[in-house]
């Protein structure tokens, strides 16, 4: 009955051997890997050498006992070598796996043909399966370091549950050669053993599956960070691209505002760059744009943002740093760029445009305002740093102003009197889409004005009671904005000057300006007050 036994669980282990064969020669054809070809030669191995040698009786015992015992020594030494693939090691077969199998014929032929000893190609077997597997383990140990913990488990357990169960049959035989009385006990663990086998056989398969698996999702995850790097940088120079800096700008500009530490826009562009391209070629612009690029990479710290805004055009984002604090940084990159000599082109000039991004501004708003500093550099005869200004006025063509809760200063006289600017303003606009009279234009100017009058009064009175420690300057901003719109007025109504002008001057100079660039510094204190609690 024991031996019906045997030979079906050899059958088993045979057939979930075969099994695995086709299964790791499928996956060596369709995904072209040849590691797995080389694990289906292993497992092809195995079958074939507990076929032969559960031959035995019926099969040559050169096949039977020889040749199986060889073809399941080979069976380790396939499944190392496939790993060696796996690896991607530049040898496959060392030349010590050769020495096992000569050394395993002739040890086998010796205890078959000269010495017919079971005992000995037990424990010869055994000896050659500890040394392969003791190799094993220690090169398995130091390429599975950075794997899921699960992944060396399965293969440590494999390894050290083959050593035990082949070392515990080999001290089984070693005791019934001794006492013959146990052989049952022998056919017992030997059943066992084949048992084992074929659970060993599909840990084998499953931790390769698993390693193979791991090496897929590593791999996928190293093209996903290439794709999102090819994503967010360009391609030619190495620094983010425009694309990065439109995903993440609200980002920054929304730290900024919570920090309250100030965060500048840096806009450069080459100076006649065109002219390289035409004159030189592309190739030796590209060499202009990539030495810029270093010489920005230089100068600027791990913080800041360096961007291709586009051509021959470069975007800083200066983190924690002040408009001033940007104008000295661009002027030492404009020294070092006109300094850089081409064999080609000779020396290379740039133009920049500074603005410090205002509490609670739009990205478009502050975009538009940092194009408006670079065209002033442009104009200036190029080859310098212009900082926006407040005597700066924006387009008509950005305006269309919508109330943020973010200009809500905390005070409700002041915020109150803003949003009715804002509409006064608003309605303004759209009087000049629609062909209203001048005399109704005429009269919307002077409500603004005189709401801006009165808006300008009460706010000093709220300023001067809470001690604000800018309050001289505000005072001034708000003489001198009264001062120029008296004079922008006075040139509408002689029809020297556009309807667009005093718009651009109310709408980009005084709502946007200044709210911006003066009241939002007040709000710290108008906001403590309100927040306060009450005696």
């Amino acid at each position: 009955m024991a031996a019906i036994d045997n030979k079906t669980l050899g059958l088993s282990y045979i057939i979930v051997a075969a099994a695995l064969f086709l299964l790791s020669l499928l996956i060596a054809v369709y995904r072209k890997e040849r590691s797995f070809r080389i694990f289906a030669c292993a497992f092809a191995a195995s079958a074939i050498g507990v076929l032969l040698i559960g031959g035995q009786g019926t099969i040559n015992l050169w096949f039977s006992l020889i040749l199986g015992n060889i073809l399941m020594i080979a069976n380790y030494l396939l499944l190392m070598c496939g790993i060696r693939v796996f690896y991607k090691e530049s040898v496959i077969w060392p030349k010590h796996f050769s020495l096992y199998i000569v050394a395993g014929f002739f040890i086998f032929a010796y205890a078959t043909f000269v010495n017919n000893s079971f005992l000995i190609r037990t424990v010869a077997y055994t000896i050659f399966l500890a040394v392969i597997m003791i190799e094993f383990y220690f090169y398995l140990k130091q390429r599975l370091v950075n794997i899921p913990g699960m992944i060396r488990n399965v293969f440590q357990s494999v390894i050290v549950g083959y050593l035990v169960i082949y070392i515990a049959r080999v001290v089984i035989v070693l005791i019934e050669d001794s006492n013959p009385s146990l052989h049952i006990s022998n056919e017992i663990f030997s059943n066992f053993t084949l048992v084992m086998s074929i659970v060993s056989l599909i840990f084998w398969f499953s931790a390769l599956q698993l390693l193979d698996s791991y090496k897929l999702l590593e791999e996928m995850k190293a093209q996903n960070n290439l794709l999102d790097s090819m994503a967010r940088t360009d391609s030619l120079t190495g620094i983010y691209n425009r694309h990065y800096l439109e995903q993440n700008i609200n980002d920054y500009m929304q730290a900024a505002d919570r920090s309250g530490e100030p965060i500048s826009f840096i806009l450069i562009d080459l100076d006649h760059f065109k002219e390289v391209n035409d004159q030189y070629g592309h190739a030796v612009g590209d060499e202009v744009l990539i030495s810029t690029v270093n010489i920005i990479r230089d100068m600027i710290r791990v913080t800041d943002k360096a961007v291709r805004w586009g051509g021959e055009e470069f975007l800083i984002l200066a983190i924690a740093t002040s408009q001033d604090g940007a104008a000295k940084l661009a002027e030492k990159i404009r020294n070092a760029i006109a300094a850089k000599h081409y064999d080609t082109v000779g020396h290379v000039t740039a133009s920049f445009g500074i603005v410090e991004h205002f509490y609670s501004e739009t990205e478009d708003m502050c975009f538009k305002r940092v194009d408006i500093a670079l065209y002033n550099a442009k104009n200036s005869g190029r080859n310098c740093v212009v900082s926006w200004s407040a005597s700066d006025q924006l387009p008509i063509a950005l305006i269309k102003i919508e109330w943020l809760e973010k200009w809500n200063s905390g005070n409700d006289v002041i915020d109150k009197d803003h949003r009715i600017l804002i509409e006064l303003t608003n309605k303004l606009i759209e009087f000049t889409f629609q062909d209203t009279s001048a005399d109704i234009v005429g009269e919307q100017i002077n409500l603004i004005l005189a709401h801006i009058v009165s808006h300008f009064e009460k706010e000093e009175q709220i300023l001067q009671r809470l001690a604000y420690p800018g309050y001289e300057e505000h005072l001034q901003s708000h003489k001198g904005l009264l001062r120029e719109s008296a004079v922008i007025k006075e040139k509408y109504n002689k029809e020297n000057s556009h309807i667009t002008d005093l718009i651009s001057f109310l709408a980009g100079k005084v709502v946007i300006g200044h709210l911006l660039m003066m009241d939002t510094k007040f709000f710290a204190y108008t906001q403590a007050e309100k927040n306060a609690p009450e005696n």
